[in-house]
This record gives C-alpha cells, sequence and structure tokens, in this order.
C-alpha cells in the first residue's frame, strides 16, 4: 500500500471526524495533515493497546528508533515514509516529533497530575500544541499573522478533549487524566472515575472542563488572521466539530463515565460543512 494511502485509512478513514476536517481540502493537504495525524494515531494508540507496560515501552522504543531513522533519511514505515519528503520540502527537523511520542510515553511513567499547569506542560503541549504548530510548518502557514499562537491553543483544545473523552477508559487503564487538585475540588478521588455514574459531583467537574476546554478553543480562534483560518481550515473545522461533540455531552447529561457521545455522520458532515464555508471566508 502507497504510504499516503496507508496514512489516510489511519488517520481519516471514512465517516470518522477526521475525514471530515480534511473533506474539500486539497490533495497536498490532505496527504501532509493525513501523515502528520497518522503518526499521532500511532502513538496515541500504543498504551491503551498494550495490556502490559513493557509491551508499550517496547513500541515507543521501537518508535523513536524510527523517527531517527526518519530523521537520517531512510525511514521504513509507511507513516514516516509518507512524512518524510514533507518534511524535507519545508526543512524541517524530524526530531521535533520525538516530543510528541515523549509526551504520549510519558503516561508510562505518571498515571496522575497535580494540577492543570503541570499537565499542560508535560502532556498536553507536546501531545496537542506541537502537532498543532507542526501542522502549520508543514503546510507553509507559519509566516501567517496568529498562525503559530492559534494553532498551539487549537492543539492544546484537542488534547484536552480528547482527555475528556477517554476519562473513565484511561482511568480503567490505572491513568487518571484529570488533575488531582480539581478531583479534590469536587470531593472526587481517582476511584469514582472508575465507576459507570453520574452525580451532581461528577457533572460539575466535566462542566468545567467544557468551559475549559471551550476557553482554549475561543483564544486559538481570535488568535487566528483570517489568512491563517483559510489555511488551517482543518484545524478549525476539528475545533467546531469538538465544540459541536461537547455541546452533545452536555445535552447527554456529562455521563461520560456511562457512555460515549458521537456525531451522526450527517450532523459532523453539516457541522464541517459551516465550519469550513466560514474559515474560508476568513471568518
Amino acid at each position: 500500500m502507497h504510504p499516503d494511502l496507508y496514512c489516510a485509512d489511519k488517520a481519516a478513514p471514512p465517516g470518522s471526524p477526521a475525514h471530515y476536517c480534511l473533506l474539500g481540502s486539497d490533495a497536498g493537504t490532505r496527504a501532509t495533515l493525513g501523515a502528520l495525524w497518522a503518526l499521532e494515531r500511532e502513538l496515541a494508540g500504543i498504551v491503551p493497546e498494550c495490556r502490559e507496560p513493557a509491551v508499550a515501552r517496547a513500541k515507543f522504543d521501537w518508535w523513536r528508533a524510527e523517527l531517527r531513522t526518519l530523521e537520517g533519511g531512510t525511514p521504513q514505515h509507511p507513516v514516516t515514509q509518507a512524512l518524510a519528503p514533507r518534511l524535507r520540502a519545508r526543512g524541517l527537523d524530524a526530531a521535533r516529533l520525538l516530543e510528541c511520542l515523549e509526551g504520549h510515553a510519558l503516561v508510562l511513567d505518571y498515571d496522575a497530575w497535580p494540577n492543570h499547569a503541570v499537565l499542560v506542560q508535560h502532556a498536553l503541549t507536546p501531545t496537542g500544541a506541537t502537532p498543532a504548530r507542526l501542522a502549520v510548518e508543514l503546510l507553509g502557514a507559519a509566516e501567517l499573522p496568529g498562525a503559530a499562537a492559534g494553532a498551539h491553543e487549537l492543539g492544546l483544545a484537542h488534547a484536552q478533549f480528547e482527555r475528556l473523552r477517554e476519562v473513565r477508559a484511561d482511568a480503567l487503564r490505572g491513568h487518571c487524566t484529570v488533575p488531582d487538585d480539581e478531583l479534590a475540588a469536587h470531593g472526587l478521588t481517582h476511584a469514582d472515575l472508575l465507576k459507570p455514574q453520574t452525580s451532581a459531583a461528577t457533572q460539575a467537574l466535566f462542566a468545567a472542563q467544557i468551559v475549559r476546554i471551550r476557553a482554549t478553543q475561543a483564544r486559538g480562534l481570535e488568535r487566528l488572521s483570517p489568512a491563517a483560518r483559510r489555511a488551517l481550515t482543518p484545524l478549525v473545522v476539528r475545533a467546531a466539530l469538538e465544540a459541536a461533540t461537547l455541546t452533545e455531552i452536555e445535552a447527554d447529561g456529562l455521563a461520560l463515565l456511562e457512555r460515549r457521545v458521537e456525531l451522526t455522520p450527517l450532523r459532523l458532515l453539516w457541522q464541517a460543512w459551516r465550519a469550513r464555508r466560514r474559515a474560508r471566508r476568513g471568518g
């Protein structure tokens, strides 16, 4: 299979939110973001897919070696093969991708976070903001006003969103992604996230998380100039789809410990179309 086809299937299979984020983009943008997002999917899937920490560590070690091979110009994996020419074209150092890897691998050594600032520094930035800023550079938008700063915030919001969606699944794997001080402020403990329950306390906790995500999204969108919004349309669309999903989660009673809320394909298509239309107008 051609590396670009592998990446498209991995990162944005038909019907997925990522598919609708890229729908309507030119072929170059689809292939570039497909390669970057495929790497994110590969790295993000290691811990959930490995029941034994030793196996997960071995996979991260393999990817560390592969990213160094990418830096040397002889990658073996379809994802790194797809990334190689795009990194070269922009003069980007492949070693920067290691930061993304280390952010995902950190959960093997840290199963809890004292506060949100530490979480942002060590987890949300490398797994969210760093890939988003790399997307800006890979798409040739780094010189556009507000592109880097806006993408940074949108990347943080994306990482926050993903952690909120996986809050119970992560807890069941022994990783608490809600900071300890915020749990304590709502009278909750790590153990409470293991239970398929919805209480006033969990609702308040998740409502506060959603407020933070929306504020982060808003900062990102405000910092993007009209030209940057047009160039980074897939990131803007992704933020819109996540915002719509958060609205559905609220309508569902913030029952994140009981069930997963997904937008229907028709809703994804409609929201993506609206967001793409606004972004292309620079608004």
